[in-house]
């Protein structure tokens, strides 16, 4: 009787109530979500990625991957990875007559798989990356292309109208989690340097920089590990000065400036 005998002071008192209590909902869920991007990936926590400490830059030579993965028993697995997001990619199925537009494209080896706990749907052969030529694609690209029907052995093109990539699909996986710094709709296989995203060639001889992403056992002191691949590695040719370890889960809301293309959150915001 009251609320009724009362309406207007009763209503700006729910109201009110109403109001700040779905904005506290709404404001938790938004920095719940800010704060747990990546880790839908199973090991994000192991994972880390290399870069320059002196030169502030992730952009590393891609010969430098196979001395990480022989030499250093701290690394369960390791895999460089270049990406693409935010430019325009045509890809084709020239026999079949089916294209569609993507947007974020990947280049790495078969460990990627492995370390960012990828679910593979079905694959040719045992691994997904099945020869140098081998793409693979994620599910909703296999439904936007062949409606149901078998991706796996077709043959497709894959042009940013710079450069036209032609390879065959040997897997098609889950698509990755939404809740993460970077997307993937097709995944090249980097062992083939045609694949390999980036390029810099000086008299003769080229580079290829990429990322390397490593996935430490939880075990390692990440100090000294860091310590031991400094004083182990000869940096000099890697172009390197001094080689540093950024967590995977601190990428979205880091304090760095390096340039590269994963998304990127507002950490001054989320604070406020």
């Amino acid at each position: 009787r009251d609320l009724f005998k009362n309406k207007t002071y009763s209503f700006l008192i729910i109201g009110g109530f109403s109001f700040g209590f779905t904005a506290c909902i709404l404001i938790g869920l938004f920095y719940f979500t800010e704060k747990n991007v990546n880790s839908g990936f199973a090991n994000h926590k192991q994972i880390y990625r290399l870069y320059d400490l002196k030169r502030n830059t992730c952009n590393i030579y891609y010969d430098l991957n196979p001395l990480l993965a022989d030499d250093y028993s701290d690394i369960i697995n390791t895999c460089p990875m270049d990406f693409f997001n935010g430019f325009t990619f045509m890809v084709k199925d020239e026999l079949a007559n089916v294209s569609t537009i993507l947007e974020n494209v990947v280049s790495t080896n078969n460990n990627f798989f492995e370390i960012f706990s990828v679910s593979v749907v079905e694959s040719l052969g045992s691994l997904p990356f099945d020869g140098k030529e081998s793409v693979v694609i994620t599910e909703s690209v296999a439904q936007r292309l062949y409606k149901g029907g078998s991706a796996i052995g077709q043959t497709i093109a894959i042009d940013n109208y710079y450069a036209i990539f032609r390879g065959k699909v040997t897997a098609v996986i889950k698509d990755l989690p939404e809740n993460s710094t970077f997307k993937a709709e097709i995944i090249m296989n980097s062992d083939n340097e045609d694949f390999r995203l980036s390029r810099t060639c000086k008299d003769d001889k080229c580079n290829y920089p990429t990322k390397h992403y490593i996935q430490l056992s939880e075990s390692t002191d990440t100090e000294a590990f860091t310590s031991l691949i400094n004083s182990s590695l000869d940096l000099n040719q890697f172009d390197l000065e001094q080689l540093a370890l950024q967590p995977f889960d601190d990428i979205y809301l880091s304090k760095l400036t390096m340039k590269d293309m994963h998304f990127k959150g507002n950490i001054k915001l989320l604070n406020i």
